[in-house]
């Protein structure tokens, strides 16, 4: 794929965001100037007089089809639907509610008001209203931990949703996360879930339930509702870290209202074979439900010698002793063996010509087990109409044992090319406790409505680390190498135990000023301890206490019902210590430290259904390490990267049956000042790895008769570079994906998917100049679902 962007200046691109902004602004003031604007708005109380939130609105016209739905934010209030003239149909439910209908005739100039009370459901007469899910996600829990409609949060975020990945048969993270703009897929040495968000490492960003999930390993998505991510600095809600974004992964639960769940079957490409039982049932009706969650996968690669065999089991169970109580215990366990693969090295800038499936590495010792056990217990508690108290305490244990050989660099050895290897091995083991209190509630002062948010968490981290990294490995021939066993001295190069303190109180006001204006403020203090106990001869323990306020502060204007526009600042920190490791040069230096200044729209087409947001951003980070020129084995807090972007994303359902989500992205992401020489170069000015210029993401369905449904999309890229010296680059590329399903009348369904459908040869991603990642060929599955 061409770089288009290549040479263009910044005033170029500037310009480009310029022209984009005023175009959609065009089309949208013209497609809403040619009817009235007619919306619905109201709130949703229950018999006490408290807000219900997350109750499912679905606004329907005379002739029953569905017009638009959302669910009340954190206020109880919603907004609905710019529509005509006409009669119309709203239905209000909740699960344990019984769901309330409106007849609304609707003549009128104004918005209509439709403030809702809905009324705890006897057993008998509990009303369940089952409406397929599409690709659209109207609320957010992630970016301001509390219920809020996305429009309402000046930042972007994105969401994945189930719908989207059983849709694409996603199975693991990378294929979700394709879904979202500015997001690129990093090697992870092979071993572990890794991302660049924005142009930076999100290494360590992973939450889950909004409880840090950063340890080093590959996650399975059995379990799993959604996936948010939050666009740039989250320090305000989430502690350390996050420069680009964070990502946060949202588990199933029980109900205690309904039974719920499905089993599904995969076979695929590479001996794929994939099960998957999610089964959910009420114990005592509207007290007691449990759920368990199972999946079992087993597949090979078309890179020679892969394998993979994983498990997941996740039972959980809930309690509501009360209409005001809700208590949820969750227990997780994964088992994950694979063969670490380290791709294919490069020669004279670009991927080496030899087959995808080509292997380096030593298959007789090359191998990474995982095991990650999760337990977390949820307590919630109405105290009165406007608050509520809840406490979350997660525990979160995670082993790896790893071997692997690596490719390094490619030289010209008798006439023929060979290539370096090195071997290293290890063993980590990593323990996690978080424990967070938070008080939520709505006031009003002086006719601005406020909902707080005021938190405490306390953590925990431990990690201990033993590496062998002094392994030697003869050279291969580049062609048809034959693989020889490595040979390991034994004498540790690391072993060290790190222990990390977290204590973080942080407060947040999402202000609604009045009708048109809406304002987002917060900070949050970290107290970050970390010590480093070195068993190695040296005995070089280390040590260190970082503190740092994080603020946030945002605007929204809404001159009416569909539109927002929107601009925030964040900031958040990069202690030494970030990912669990200290090191003589690292151990006395200040955070490094992230800004994002950004500015969007944001914009719910109706009647189509169709949201879409515009984000144009600055995210700049300082006090970044880098050489000190005059003693190179010290690091200096002189370095400076920049990203400057655009992100545009789609999603909806704008015809009856069509569903769409799609996104475009457009990233110049460049160190600006560093001291480092890389490869001989200076990184000073050069591309953040990779970080490709331009990107977009496309997926959609549209039903056929008869049960029917086909799906279109794919994944497009332009170049990038595999390192910060630039001296590598690695192709852009375009990934076309098709699907066809088929859904009976009431629970079963069967799919086919399929990937790279034309077959294109491309580079997906790499950990460094030497280790690139080669795309899968076409390949394809079948999936067999059952939904009860």
């Amino acid at each position: 794929m061409p770089d288009y962007f290549t040479g263009r200046s910044k005033a170029w691109i500037a310009y480009k965001i310029f022209v984009l902004i005023v175009s959609i602004g065009a089309l949208a003031l013209t497609a809403f100037s040619q009817t009235p604007e007619k919306c619905f708005r109201g709130a949703v109380r229950d018999a006490a007089g408290a807000v219900v939130v997350d109750a499912e609105i679905v606004l329907k016209n005379a002739a029953g089809k569905t017009i638009d739905r959302t669910v009340s934010d954190a206020a109880g209030e919603f907004v609905l639907g710019c529509v005509e003239k006409g009669a119309y149909t709203l239905l209000i439910s909740k699960n344990g509610m019984a769901t309330v209908e409106k007849k609304i005739d609707f003549a009128g100039e104004r918005p209509a008001v439709s403030d809702v009370v809905l009324e705890t459901a006897a057993v008998a007469e509990t009303v369940t209203v089952n409406i397929e899910p599409d690709f659209v996600s109207s609320t957010t829990e992630s970016a301001t931990k509390t219920a809020t409609a996305l429009r309402d949060v000046p930042q972007s975020v994105e969401i994945v949703n189930r719908r989207i990945l059983d849709s694409q048969a996603a199975f693991s993270l990378k294929d979700a996360l394709f879904n979202v703009t500015a997001v690129a897929v990093a090697q992870g040495e092979g071993r572990r879930d890794q991302f660049v968000i924005r142009g930076f490492s999100a290494v360590g960003d992973q939450f889950i339930d909004g409880v840090r999930d950063d340890a080093l390993y590959y996650r399975d998505l059995s379990n799993i509702e959604q996936i948010e991510v939050v666009k740039g600095p989250a320090a305000v809600l989430f502690g350390r870290g996050s420069s680009g974004g964070i990502i946060n992964r949202t588990t199933k639960k029980p109900n205690v209202y309904e039974p719920l769940g499905s089993a599904e079957v995969n076979f695929g490409s590479y001996g794929l074979k994939r099960g998957m039982f999610d089964y959910g049932r009420p114990i005592f009706k509207e007290k007691l439900a449990f759920r368990f969650v199972g999946a079992y996968e087993d597949e090979g690669s078309f890179r020679a010698f892969y394998y993979q065999k994983r498990y997941n089991v996740a039972p959980s169970l809930a309690w509501k002793p009360d209409e005001k109580t809700d208590v949820t215990f969750q227990f997780e366990f994964l088992s994950d063996k694979r063969r670490p693969d380290r791709g294919i090295p490069s020669y004279r800038g670009r991927p080496v010509d030899v087959p995808a499936g080509t292997y380096y590495g030593f298959p007789g010792e090359d191998r990474i087990t995982s095991r990650v056990s999760s337990q977390a217990l949820r307590f919630e508690r109405q105290l009165n109409p406007s608050w509520t108290l809840r406490n979350v305490f997660r525990r979160i244990g995670t082993a790896t044992d790893f071997y692997n050989t690596v490719p390094g660099a490619v030289s010209l050895v008798g006439g023929g090319l060979r290539v370096a290897r090195s071997q290293y091995d290890g063993v980590f083991d990593q323990t996690n406790y978080f424990d967070q209190t938070e008080a939520v509630g709505a006031v009003s002062t002086g006719g601005v409505r406020h909902t707080l948010l005021a938190g405490v968490e306390f953590g925990y981290q431990t990690k201990n680390s033993l590496v062998f990294r002094n392994g030697t490995a003869a050279s291969v021939a580049l062609v048809d190498p034959v693989l020889t066993r490595p040979v390991n001295t034994g004498v540790a190069t690391t072993d060290n135990n790190f222990r990390a303190d977290v204590f973080g109180v942080y407060f947040q006001d999402q202000i609604s000023i009045n009708r048109y204006f809406k304002a987002l403020v917060g900070a949050r203090f970290d107290n970050f301890k970390q010590k480093l106990d070195d068993f190695l001869p040296a005995n070089a323990d280390l040590g260190r206490t970082d503190r740092q306020w994080s603020p946030r502060a945002g605007l929204v204007y809404q001159p009416n019902d569909w539109l927002s526009f929107y601009a925030s600042y964040t900031r958040s920190f990069q202690p030494s210590g970030e990912n669990l490791s200290l090191a003589a040069n690292n151990a006395e230096l200040k955070p490094e430290m992230t800004r994002n200044y950004e500015t969007g729209v944001k914009a719910a087409f109706q009647p189509f259904r169709l949201n879409a947001t515009l984000a144009v951003f600055r995210l700049d980070r300082d006090n970044i390490k880098t050489t000190d020129p005059l003693d190179p084995t010290r690091l200096i807090l002189v370095g400076e990267q920049r990203t400057d972007g655009l992100e545009l994303t789609v999603s909806g359902a704008p015809l009856e049956k069509l569903d769409v989500v799609a996104g475009y992205s457009l990233l110049d992401a460049r160190i600006l000042k560093s001291n480092t020489i890389s490869g001989g170069v200076s990184l000073q000015g050069k591309i953040a790895p990779l970080t490709p210029r331009s990107s977009g993401n496309l997926w959609l369905t549209y039903g056929l008769p008869r049960g029917f449904r086909l799906g279109f999309g794919g994944y497009a890229r332009s170049k990038s570079f595999t390192s910060a010296n630039n001296l590598v680059t690695l192709p852009g590329y375009a990934r076309l994906d098709a699907s066809l399903a088929w859904r009976g009348e009431k629970h079963y369904e069967i799919a086919l998917n399929l990937k790279n459908v034309l077959n294109r040869r491309y580079y997906e991603t790499s950990n460094g100049d030497n280790n690139i990642m080669p795309g899968a060929p076409v390949s394809g599955s079948v999936t067999f679902r059952y939904r009860w």
